[in-house]
């Protein structure tokens, strides 16, 4: 007997190094609500690209290590991948996030700065594109398994990194901490070009 996971979704789980300054660069920035109208959103530097500051440079070669190993080395895609869009997230005590998935990238990815073990987890969510079955039917199981899940939750920790597909829909629980939760998210998209010599030619660079 043999089960083959078919079209599964992965998602990439690892640990990463990340300078001792950061999290007191992060620290001493200005921020502004994620959502003007729900401030339990949490709160963000409005900056969509602080990858690119210069403190963040060996970070962001880190990251890319970690991009390059997945996509490439695991998933074995050919085509190269570069960061688009990065930003920084502080989650107070009780802030949140709502389930939500990644517009205009194709694989997105967080790293955690600081957390604790009630400062939040990320929980990943079927959608209609992954179901097993419509979520229109309810079924009851004896146990949940990789094959029958309809949610997948994480704790992370401090210094972890997680990529994964953007379409993913996910969610982050409540901080119950009294320490402030910071994670850098970062979109992810193909660069190059695509379909070459064809009336389909994409060049993306």
């Amino acid at each position: 007997m043999n089960i083959v996971p078919l079209f599964s979704t992965p998602l990439y789980i690892n640990e990463i190094d990340i300078d001792k300054n950061i999290l007191s660069f992060v620290r001493e920035q200005v921020f502004i609500p994620c959502d003007q109208y729900n401030p339990a959103e949490g709160l963000t530097t409005g900056n969509n690209y602080v990858l690119e500051l210069p403190e963040f440079k060996n970070l962001k070669k880190n990251i890319d290590t970690e991009i390059n190993y997945f996509l490439k080395e695991i998933l074995k895609f050919y085509t190269n991948f570069k960061i688009t869009t990065s930003w920084i997230i502080r989650h107070k005590k009780g802030h949140s996030a709502k389930s939500h998935f990644h517009r205009n990238s194709l694989f997105s990815g967080v790293v955690y700065l600081q957390v604790s073990d009630n400062s939040g987890d990320i929980v990943f969510t079927n959608n209609e594109k992954s179901l097993l079955y419509p979520s229109e039917i309810t079924l009851d199981v004896d146990e949940y398994n990789d094959f029958n899940m309809l949610s997948w939750t994480i704790r992370p920790k401090v210094n972890n990194i997680l990529i994964f597909p953007s379409h993913l829909t996910h969610y982050v629980t409540p901080n119950n901490s009294i320490d402030d939760r910071y994670v850098l998210a970062f979109n992810i998209f193909p660069s190059g070009i695509f379909d070459k010599g064809t009336v389909n030619e994409l060049k993306i660079i």
